[in-house]
């Protein structure tokens, strides 16, 4: 959770009952109860910058996965695109696909297909890389944006994503598979939509891979 409004509302707060006070003293009307009603203020101002918080952050996650909305992808997109330019960095652009999704809630119902797309969620949060984010696209689709030095670190967490995805517990006995395709700013573009269809593409190619039997991660 951001500490955004936590902060500024207690930061502008402080500021204010300074003033006040300083302003009470010089014209000597000040005394304890000002402090108190002081400290209260600023007691309140934290308890309503936390609510504030976690509204701001309801609105940017999923409401069935903890990962961001499809929408918070291009915010997200900008900040790290910000940092990769001033760190000289690229920013990998995963695109997630679970193959054959509609066999799970076909057979055992939308409740368990709902588990299992937090699960992948949960698997793809838990990739240990820089700047990981991880976002919701669509239905069984996910995006995950990361900073990366070179391809090689790309390469690297592509790797360890995949040993999460196969990690999760069995829930069904329909076997899931997970198609994954990526690309990187600012080598093959500079738009988040460019990226995502780069990185679609390349998720498309696996999946005609994995019709001829070569598997890009597996969920069992």
């Amino acid at each position: 959770m951001k500490y955004t409004g936590r902060l500024v509302l207690s930061i502008i707060t402080v500021a204010l009952t300074v003033s006040l006070n300083t302003y009470l003293m010089s014209i000597r009307l000040f005394n304890i109860y000002i402090i108190v009603i002081s400290c209260g203020a600023i007691v309140l101002s934290w308890v309503g910058g936390k609510r504030y918080d976690e509204v701001r952050d309801e609105a940017d996650l999923d409401s069935l996965t903890p990962a961001y909305r499809r929408r918070t992808a291009y915010h997200l997109f900008d900040r790290l695109q910000q940092r990769a330019r001033r760190s000289g960095r690229a920013v990998a652009v995963f695109f997630i696909d679970i193959d054959d999704f509609k066999l799970i809630n076909d057979h055992y119902g939308h409740a368990v297909g709902d588990v299992m797309l937090r699960k992948t969620a949960e698997a793809l949060m838990e990739v240990d890389a820089c700047e990981t984010h991880v976002v919701r696209f669509g239905g069984d689709e996910f995006l995950v944006l990361a900073l990366c030095d070179s391809e090689a670190e790309l390469q690297d967490t592509h790797r360890r994503m995949v040993q999460r995805l196969e990690a999760i517990p069995a829930l069904t006995a329909v076997s899931l598979t997970v198609s994954i395709g990526y690309a990187w700013y600012p080598q093959q573009g500079m738009r988040l939509d460019d990226l995502i269809d780069s990185a679609d593409q390349q998720m498309m190619e696996a999946k005609r891979r994995l019709k001829q039997g070569r598997r890009n991660a597996v969920i069992r």
